[in-house]
C-alpha cells in the first residue's frame, strides 16, 4: 500500500510538472525565435495555431526611434509574446499595458485577452548609435486557457536598415525600425510593410521549469488513476 501511494504521488508531481512547465502566464523570455529553433514551437504541437505579424518602419537612422505593432490572431481567448533584438546596441520598450521589458525582451505581464480576433500590442525600438542590420524576433501563443500553452505562432524575422546597413552587433535584445507595408515570411528590405508568419504549432517553457511537457498529460492522469484503483485493492 506504501508503495502505491509513492507511486501515485509521483505520478501526481508529473502531471502538476507537465502543467508548470507549459503555463507562462506572466511572460517568457528567450523564445522569440532569437535563438535558431528556440521558439513557441519547440515544444507543444497540437491545437489551431495562431498568425502572427509585425507592422512598423524597416528603415531607421542611427540613435532614432520608431513605434512597431505586434498582432497575433487567433480564435482563442487569450494570448501572449516575446519579442527580441539581435543588436546589443538597440533597445526595445514596452508600449501597450499589461507588456514589460523582461531579460532585454518585450513580453507580457499576465494574459491578453483577445479582442476582435486578435491580441495587439505597441512596442518602441531604438536603433543602434551606427549603421546596422538588425533582426526583430517575435513569437506568439495562444489558448481558451489563461495558462497560454496551447498553440504557437512561427517566429517572425523582421530585419531593419540602420542608416546605411551592415553587420549587427551581436548581444542580447534591443531595437529596430523602419517603414510599414507587408512581407510573408521573415523580414525583408527596406520599404513599408508587415512581416507576417505563416502558422505552426509549438509552445514555450517558464525559465527553469521541468521538461515534463514533453509527456502528455492525459498519461500521467490515466497513470495516476491506475495506482488509485491498485490501491484500493491493496
Amino acid at each position: 500500500m506504501h508503495r502505491s501511494l509513492a507511486l501515485l504521488a509521483a505520478a501526481a508531481a508529473l502531471l502538476g510538472g507537465a502543467r508548470a512547465a507549459t503555463a507562462m502566464p506572466d511572460g517568457i523570455t528567450g523564445y522569440s525565435g532569437l535563438t535558431p529553433d528556440k521558439g513557441c514551437a519547440t515544444c507543444h504541437p497540437g491545437g489551431n495555431p495562431p498568425v502572427a505579424t509585425l507592422d512598423g518602419p524597416k528603415t531607421l537612422a542611427p540613435g532614432a526611434s520608431a513605434e512597431y505593432t505586434f498582432t497575433l490572431t487567433t480564435n482563442k481567448l487569450f494570448g501572449g509574446l516575446d519579442v527580441a533584438v539581435d543588436d546589443a546596441g538597440a533597445r526595445l520598450t514596452p508600449v501597450s499595458p499589461m507588456t514589460q521589458l523582461l531579460g532585454g525582451e518585450i513580453t507580457h505581464t499576465q494574459p491578453l485577452a483577445v479582442q476582435n480576433g486578435a491580441i495587439v500590442v505597441k512596442l518602441s525600438v531604438t536603433a543602434p548609435p551606427t549603421d546596422a542590420t538588425i533582426t526583430l524576433h517575435a513569437d506568439g501563443q495562444a489558448d481558451n486557457k489563461p495558462q497560454i500553452a496551447d498553440s504557437s505562432a512561427t517566429p517572425i524575422d523582421f530585419k531593419i536598415t540602420v542608416g546605411n546597413g551592415g553587420t549587427a552587433a551581436t548581444g542580447n535584445s534591443g531595437g529596430n525600425g523602419a517603414t510599414g507595408g507587408t512581407t510573408t515570411g521573415g523580414g525583408g528590405a527596406a520599404g513599408a510593410g508587415t512581416t507576417a508568419a505563416m502558422p505552426m504549432h509549438g509552445c514555450a517553457f517558464a525559465p527553469g521549469a521541468l521538461d515534463a511537457s514533453r509527456v502528455p498529460a492525459w498519461l500521467a492522469l490515466v497513470f495516476g488513476i491506475a495506482l488509485v484503483l491498485r490501491w484500493r485493492r491493496d
